[in-house]
């Protein structure tokens, strides 16, 4: 089933239905105690390990549980690789490691990463993710809430705070289509704890 957000003139449409929530101005959102997390900006180095195994070291950090899915279970398992990624949160890490070996990866509603090749897997809600000249903030917010998480917005992200969105995102996960919104403006997230987020910065840098 396909579900859809669509933003204009301040408008918030499911396919499932129709709801409003409760989102709190750009200003309470950056002044919410956003500095009082400082961002982790971690260095990773595997040396001949098994993709399987530098994905869930990774993922066991954050608040998040990987599952991977028969198309490439042997694949993950069996391959070895060497990778060097410094000053990056763990979900920048998990990108860049999804992203260096052809994989893709989506969220379930209990935020499972599935990781996978090929057709999405059913167990994944698709949603359509529509913002035209929205603001930035208020966007990234929204998804925030809908996934059932708060957001805090660093220091290092405030140059966004009164920037706009326009972005159409078709077929993934809502909190997918989250990390591809930050991604596009060279922003990251960590979890602050299970049900919170902060956003800052992505200073990472990939060696190899």
């Amino acid at each position: 089933m396909y579900r859809q957000i669509c933003y204009a003139v301040l408008v918030f449409m499911l396919g499932i239905g129709t709801c409003f929530p409760c989102i709190r101005s750009p200003h309470e959102l950056m002044t919410a105690g956003s500095d009082e997390y400082p961002p982790r900006l971690n260095n990773y180095s595997f040396q001949q390990m098994t993709i399987a195994s530098i994905i869930r070291s990774i993922a066991e950090t954050e608040c998040i549980k990987v599952v991977f899915d028969d198309s490439v279970t042997e694949f993950v398992k069996s391959t070895e690789i060497t990778l060097r990624v410094l000053k990056a949160s763990p979900v920048r890490a998990l990108s860049i490691v999804l992203d260096t070996q052809n994989l893709n990866g989506e969220y379930t509603s209990d935020r499972n990463l599935i990781v996978f090749r090929g057709k999405v897997p059913e167990r994944v809600k698709l949603t359509d993710i529509v913002y035209s000249n929205v603001s930035f903030v208020t966007a990234i917010e929204q998804i925030s809430q809908v996934v059932g998480l708060k957001i805090r917005l660093h220091g290092s992200a405030q140059v966004y705070s009164g920037a706009s969105l326009t972005i159409t995102l078709r077929g993934g996960s809502l909190l997918r289509g989250l990390e591809l919104i930050l991604n596009s403006r060279r922003l990251t997230y960590e979890y602050v704890d299970c049900k919170t987020i902060l956003v800052f910065a992505d200073e990472s840098i990939w060696l190899n």
